[in-house]
């Protein structure tokens, strides 16, 4: 194993525990210069906001410069994974089946390392994709990495995850006051 995948375990090791009890699961944590980089979900998959991701980079601080993760010449960026989320861990596949993804192999499959697919399935660690052309089928360890694709299919999934919020009768009062003038 080398430096760069130990420090991102320990990131892994030391974050996950911490946030997975605020209700949230790091998709993935890794240096981009002098810039740690966070990308995180909500366990419940509403999107996280804004405010979240600040509060998480506040709690988150001290215990990383505690653990020499990251010091004062260390910058941190905490962002939701996005729509077009990296696919990290074979969950990530199995809640995505049905969806488009960009995935690289390690090994070439059918002669290609690169494809752009829909997730197909998902059984043990094998994973099927299907593209235009052909499908294909790959052991998760050889994906070197894989990110979703926007489709309007995957905007409509997200946006049927955000609950809808209901409001008491009482808050669309139509009348106004003086102030209103």
């Amino acid at each position: 194993m080398n430096q760069i995948n130990e420090k991102n375990d320990k990131i892994r090791d030391l974050i996950s525990p911490i946030i997975e009890e605020d209700g949230y699961r790091l998709v993935l944590g890794n240096f981009r210069g002098d810039t740690l980089q966070l990308l995180l979900e909500r366990i419940d998959n509403v999107p996280i906001t804004l405010d979240e991701c600040v509060q998480i980079a506040r709690e988150l601080s001290p215990i990383l410069d505690e653990n020499n993760i990251c010091s004062n010449s260390c910058g941190m960026e905490v962002s939701s994974a996005g729509i077009d989320r990296p696919l990290v861990v074979l969950e990530d596949f199995e809640k995505f089946i049905g969806h488009k993804a960009r995935v690289d192999f390690l090994e070439p499959v059918n002669k290609k390392r690169k494809i752009t697919g829909v997730i197909i399935s998902v059984e043990d660690d094998g994973l099927t994709f299907e593209t235009r052309k052909e499908s294909f089928t790959t052991d998760f360890y050889n994906i070197k990495s894989a990110k979703l694709v926007i489709t309007d299919e995957l905007i409509a999934f997200q946006r049927s995850l955000i609950p809808v919020v209901e409001l008491p009768d009482d808050s669309l009062d139509d009348s106004c006051d003086d102030s209103c003038e």
